[in-house]
């Protein structure tokens, strides 16, 4: 829905073919947004089974 809202804006500028421009700096805030709702979707699954958190380096 986030990616939805940020390709769907009309403000934002559009090539010939249609192409939607979206700014480097929108992407990056829009990338950290959807970071952080996975880590507090993933820390809620955790704490509701009681599972052990990954370090980030694990495999």
């Amino acid at each position: 829905m986030i990616m939805s809202n940020v390709g769907s804006d009309e403000e934002s500028h559009t090539d010939e073919d249609g192409t939607v421009m979206i700014p480097r700096w929108e992407m990056q805030l829009t990338f950290q947004l959807i970071s952080r709702l996975i880590g507090e979707a993933l820390e809620h699954l955790e704490k509701r089974h009681h599972i052990e958190p990954r370090s980030p380096m694990q495999h």
